[in-house]
């Protein structure tokens, strides 16, 4: 209870709660509130624009955050240096899916000896708490106590698949493009920044579905569903296959993959083999140079 409460208070929403401890929200809201029947009080209030703590819900989760960040803590300094051996790894879900999980037998030959825990996740790990050892995250640059390594700005291109192409009207330029059915992520906003970053100027009015990943998105354009936007690392080996087809000749890069770890942690030998083993992996599918460089604080 005590746990799930600590969750809603930390990330301000019974759903990012439940995603965050593999949790369904009807059990995370039902922790809470035999939680607060055992205290005898209120700690969450439900509102139009989500939940919001009480006077004794701030108390509580003040005293609660602390309490775990010792039992973190002191659980950290007491395993044995054989445990760091294991080493959890968040990672956004289509560079997870798409690229990371079908790697991962170089990576196990790359680092042998080390047992990878891997969730594919958009949330950003409390590194203060050890949720995360590594996060690999599509972003802007990273902000916060932290040290990260720019491990790719890459080129985003619209594609389709081979079937698709032989149904449609060519697309040879942009008007033609944003007239297609294209597939989006949690929202149409990157379509738009898309469209404005490579030139076109006039009014975007987008249609097509909002499928909140960049994985099922990809997918969808693998079945023939439309056209979606993808990076040369989440569709490298659906392009080598010749499932998709990359429409247009365009150099239009919306932020970036960074690889973003604890100031502590940073230099442990397990952290930075990884990092060197995913600078070296990434570089051989983009066929390009690492812009890794030095971390940056």
């Amino acid at each position: 209870m005590v746990r799930a409460f600590e969750a809603v208070s930390r990330l301000g929403s019974m759903r990012k709660a439940a995603d965050d401890l593999n949790l369904s929200h009807t059990v995370i809201s039902r922790h809470v509130r035999n939680l607060e029947a055992w205290l005898g009080t209120r700690l969450v209030d439900a509102g139009p624009r989500g939940i919001r703590l009480t006077v004794e819900g701030r108390l509580f989760a003040e005293t609660v955050g602390t309490a775990f960040d010792l039992i973190a803590k002191s659980t950290a300094e007491l395993r044995p240096a054989i445990s760091r051996t294991v080493l959890r790894v968040w990672c956004v879900p289509g560079l997870a899916t798409r690229w990371l999980t079908p790697r991962f037998n170089q990576l196990q030959l790359a680092l042998p000896g080390i047992d990878f825990v891997m969730r594919a996740t958009d949330l950003e790990p409390d590194f203060s708490r050890y949720e995360a050892d590594v996060d690999i995250r599509y972003s802007e640059e990273p902000r916060g106590n932290v040290r990260w390594i720019l491990l790719e700005r890459p080129r985003m291109f619209p594609v389709a698949s081979p079937d698709w192409i032989s149904r449609n009207a060519p697309v040879r330029t942009l008007d033609d493009l944003v007239r297609q059915p294209l597939i989006h992520e949690e929202s149409r906003d990157q379509w738009r920044q898309w469209f404005r970053k490579a030139g076109f100027e006039h009014e975007v009015l987008l249609n097509g579905p909002r499928l909140w990943s960049a994985n099922l998105t990809v997918d969808a354009a693998v079945t023939g569903q439309g056209v979606a936007l993808a990076t040369r690392l989440i569709a490298a080996d659906d392009l080598r296959a010749g499932r998709l087809v990359e429409l247009l000749e365009t150099d239009v890069r919306l932020g970036g993959y960074y690889f973003v770890g604890a100031r502590e942690r940073w230099n442990e030998v397990t952290q930075a083999r990884f990092r060197t083993w995913i600078q070296q992996a990434i570089t051989a599918t983009t066929g390009g140079h690492s812009p890794g460089g030095d971390a940056v604080d």
